[in-house]
């Protein structure tokens, strides 16, 4: 997956989260408030979203 992942967001971008079994990487397209990400499963099949600004401390 690690090869294919650098090929799309480059290398060492995505990051992995074992809880929810998702590869995550900023969303080069979104340009709005947040943080915007592109989520990719196991299968490649992937779905983006947005975090709004003060979603994280």
């Amino acid at each position: 997956m690690q090869p294919f992942l650098d090929a799309l967001f480059g290398p060492g971008i995505a990051v992995y989260d074992p809880e929810a079994d998702l590869w995550i990487a900023p969303d080069p397209k979104y340009s709005g408030p947040g943080f915007g990400f592109i989520a990719v499963r196991p299968d490649k099949s992937f779905f983006t979203g947005v975090v709004p600004t003060g979603a994280f401390n």
